[in-house]
């Protein structure tokens, strides 16, 4: 007998997970959804690739879109939160991608009535405020120093 799984979330809902809080949040959904999928261990490592991928490009377009002189006065704050949901969201079409085939094989084959799709509220909640908020400050504290300095008056 195979190994008991919850059910996988519905992949549609990781969308918001990554708008509000960023590929490490949607990368770690995304990695549960795959060991619920019951997907194999490159899957999920690739996943976590991904992850750090997006996260390292959360800094590379806070970086390189404050040294624009145009964009300068838009302050760090929405840089920040501008280039988390860019590529929180294009965290998500990956996962979306990767394991669509998956989700929908499952929605097919191994769906019945008895087990409908895992609520992803909780963990989608705690991914957004506990991994959206320490990696928006691991990011800040480390670019800090490398943003150009706003003039004062």
């Amino acid at each position: 007998m195979a190994d008991w799984v919850p059910a996988p979330f519905n992949l549609g809902s990781l969308l918001y997970v990554g708008f509000f809080g960023g590929p490490l949040a949607v990368g770690l959904i995304a990695w549960i959804q795959a060991r619920r999928l019951r997907l194999g261990a490159s899957v999920q490592r690739l996943l976590w690739v991904l992850t750090l991928a997006g996260v390292a490009g959360v800094g590379a377009t806070v970086l390189a879109v404050s040294s624009v002189e145009s964009f300068a006065d838009l302050g760090t704050n929405l840089l920040f939160r501008r280039a988390n949901n860019l590529w929180g969201l294009l965290g998500w079409m990956t996962v979306d991608r990767l394991l669509g085939g998956a989700d929908r094989r499952y929605a097919v084959r191994d769906t019945n009535d008895a087990e409908p799709r895992s609520s992803l509220w909780m963990p989608g909640l705690a991914a957004v405020f506990l991994l959206g908020t320490a990696q928006q400050l691991v990011l800040r504290f480390a670019l800090v120093p490398s943003l150009p300095m706003e003039a004062g008056p």
